[in-house]
């Protein structure tokens, strides 16, 4: 019963460690960001990055990158396109 009980713990404590980095964080954007029309560090930009963040771990082999942008025009949506890259082995 004691050995069960070890086993179990140790698997969900396992199980949690590494979960955690793949559970999204997604950012609400704020009022501020929903309003904008315009950047002004980017005059005439079609699209800008709110945020930008990669994290790389290399021990259990896990990468995430997460960008927010806002299209500020038309042609900024063809910017909004995400492209999803899958390496498949070890190239």
């Amino acid at each position: 019963m004691r050995v069960r009980f070890f086993f179990y713990s140790a698997l969900l404590s396992l199980v949690s460690t590494f979960s955690i980095p793949a559970m999204a964080q997604f950012q609400a954007p704020t009022d501020e960001e929903l309003k904008m029309t315009a950047d002004p560090k980017a005059p005439g930009a079609a699209a800008v990055y709110l945020n930008v963040e990669e994290i790389a771990n290399d021990p259990i082999h896990y990468q995430s990158f997460y960008a927010r942008i806002k299209v500020l025009t038309e042609k900024g949506k063809e910017l909004a396109t995400v492209e999803v890259p899958y390496f498949k082995g070890n190239k």
